[in-house]
């Protein structure tokens, strides 16, 4: 939630929302996937991944710094796509968490704050 980290709530019932649970992540949480039971956010300084599996207890699982602000994230395993404002897509590699390993970057012009499209 941008200042607090993650917050985890139970939306089964959309008109009375509960919280479960929360992380603090280690800077500003900006965008945030959901892949089972674990959370890809991108925060100010990278991407964290945390499991989300019991949401009173959620340990970081890894993490990767970014060159500039991640903005948000986009999981197709093994691969999670980072918006990293100035410094473009960020390609990473999450197989082999937490020994994280970037494929590569793509530079962009502008910002990037959230565009993402799958094809196959």
């Amino acid at each position: 939630d941008d200042f607090s980290g993650v917050q985890i709530l139970d939306v089964s019932n959309p008109e009375l929302p509960l919280y479960l649970g929360s992380r603090q992540t280690s800077d500003r949480s900006l965008g945030v996937t959901i892949v089972g039971t674990t959370a890809y956010v991108a925060a100010t300084r990278g991407l964290e991944i945390i499991d989300v599996s019991n949401p009173s207890a959620t340990p970081l699982i890894g993490s990767y710094d970014t060159p500039w602000r991640a903005n948000s994230v986009f999981v197709v395993d093994p691969i999670a796509y980072v918006a990293d404002f100035d410094s473009g897509l960020q390609i990473i590699d999450i197989s082999d968490t937490p020994g994280f390993v970037r494929h590569t970057r793509r530079s962009t012009r502008g910002d990037r704050c959230g565009q993402h499209s799958v094809c196959s």
